[in-house]
This record gives C-alpha cells, structure tokens and sequence, in this order.
C-alpha cells in the first residue's frame, strides 16, 4: 500500500501480508496508521522523506527485515504496537531525526528490538526511546522495563549487544526497491535502484492504493485497493490490529 505526497492521511484495520512492503509512505505529512495488522512481509511499515505521522497500536508479526523503519524522516511517533520476529523492531536511520519511540512491546522473537542508525548515538540524531519493552538494542541502553499501558508484558532480562556493522541491511533493502516489488516479489541484490526513483515512479501511478496530493484521504478496512504493481494486497480484516491478538 502506498501513500504519497499527500497530508492528514490515515491507513486503519487493514490486514496486510505476503508484500515486501506492507505500507509505504513517501513525502508525506501527519498520516495516522493506526490498527492495521501487518504479517508476513519484508517490512511492515517504511517511512521515506515523511514527517509529523503516527505509527499506533498496529500488529507487526514475522516481517523479515523490520516491523516498522524511518527513512529520512524527522518528527514522527511510534507508539503502542505490538511487533514480533523481526531481524528489528523497530529501525530508524541516521537521517532520520526527532522521532519518538513510547510503550512498544517489543519482546518476542526480534533479533534487535530498536536500532538506531546502526548504534548512532540517540543524542546526534536527537530520537527518543522511552519505555520500550525489548531485550536487545542498538546503541546499548533503550531497551526499558516493562509497565506498559494496555498491554500484557513478559520482558526477559534486559541486554544489549554491540553492532559492527556500517550499512544495515534495511538500507540497503530499502533503497533497492523496484515498484513492482511492493507486492510480494522478492528484491533481489543486483537491482540496486534509489529510493528517490523509486518514489517518483511510483508516484507517477494514477491507481495506486492510497495518493494524496495536498488534500487529506483515508483508507479502512475492505478499501485496500492494489495498483499495478502490485502494491498493497489490503484485504480486511474484523479483528482489531491493535489488540495484539
């Protein structure tokens, strides 16, 4: 599902999985995407030159390389959702800046719970990390307890481990997107396209799932129309996202 240059857009209980981006949001502004269940794709939810939305109260669950990412994006919220077996939680690049991370229950399954820009200190891009229920972090240290608001909550001990890696593999995933393969075609490592190009041609489409220009749009659950490409098999879903059931 893509969601484009648009502003006040909201992407709500809808069941997505089997894409290799479950929803994808490029130079946008204040989307709300909020109970959706997100299962079974590359990446849950990928953010790129978008600002001030919020990301809440979703189900992440088996989504190989990142439940949600940010992508050069400042000022966004991630909060209350339920993200599991992931390669990261949650990942945010080191462009990105200015972004809250609260009360995410990170703790089954993740390889790194929250990993900021590879272990990039949170004071140089200026993210937040507060009360995050997880086991492993990148930079040490935002990993936090487990009094989470609505959610059950069996934390494991807390640790951290050390990143040696310079290029994440959600980098170099992200910034090899074709348009066709925000579908569930695989990307495979020779096609190394931009994501600025990626997001111009895929704004191009006239049928894309969700595109906004200048105006507000929403999209539920039974609306999650595919384009082209592929992009956004949305199908419905009457259980809550939210819920973490």
């Amino acid at each position: 599902m893509l969601s484009t240059a648009g502003e006040d857009n909201s992407i709500s209980a809808v069941d997505l999985s089997e894409n290799h981006v479950g929803v994808f949001v490029t130079s946008s502004t204040k989307s709300t995407i909020k109970d959706n269940r997100l299962t079974n794709n590359s990446m849950g939810i990928v953010t790129y030159s978008s600002s001030d939305s919020s990301i809440d109260t979703n189900l992440f669950k088996s989504n190989d390389l990142a439940g949600t990412a940010l992508v050069d994006s400042d000022n966004n919220d991630i909060n209350l959702n339920i993200i599991q077996d992931s390669l990261n939680g949650i990942f945010v690049d080191a462009q990105s800046n200015n972004n809250s991370a609260t009360f995410n229950n990170l703790i089954q399954g993740n390889e790194i719970g929250i990993n900021n820009a590879n272990g990039l200190p949170i004071n140089i891009n200026n993210n937040e990390y507060n009360h995050n229920n997880c086991s492993v972090s990148i930079p040490n240290g935002l990993c936090h307890g487990s009094n989470l608001p609505n959610l059950s909550s069996n934390a494991s001990k807390v640790e951290s481990i050390d990143q040696t890696e310079t290029e994440s593999p959600i980098q170099k995933d992200v910034e090899s997107i074709s348009p066709e393969q925000i579908g569930s075609e695989s990307v495979s490592s020779d096609k190394q396209i931009s994501i600025g190009g990626v997001v111009n041609e895929l704004g191009s489409s006239n049928n894309v799932a969700l595109q906004s220009q200048d105006n507000s749009g929403s999209i539920s659950a039974g609306q999650g129309s595919s384009d082209s490409t592929g992009a956004g098999d949305g199908s419905s879903d009457s259980t809550g996202a939210g819920d973490g059931s």
